[in-house]
């Protein structure tokens, strides 16, 4: 199962949402390692958040497929000074800990 990597586009808001949530909060984030679901309840991410991402000029959100289903995403937003911001990372939690073609 090759994956594909690609810029977002607001097509993609809904699906990586879905995505970071299942990643870290609910029953479905257990399957996986950066469940935050004894921590926090609710949301962690809404499609304006996303939306604000993908549309902005000094920011990128990555998204990874496999088999045509979002599998994975990042954001890298440039900051002053040369900094590159790390964030909204999220796997979905049946793939991770498995590597890249598992």
């Amino acid at each position: 199962m090759a994956l594909r990597f690609r810029l977002a586009g607001s097509r993609d808001v809904g699906a990586i949402v879905r995505l970071v949530d299942a990643a870290y909060r609910g029953d479905a984030s257990r399957a996986g390692w950066t469940t935050e679901a004894d921590l926090l309840d609710g949301q962690r991410t809404d499609a304006e958040a996303v939306s604000a991402v993908v549309d902005a000029g000094a920011s990128a959100m990555l998204v990874a497929e496999a088999d045509g289903h979002l599998t994975g995403c990042c954001q890298l937003e440039r900051r002053p000074g040369g900094e590159v911001h790390f964030g909204m990372f999220a796997v979905r939690p049946g793939r991770q800990g498995r590597g890249p073609w598992a």
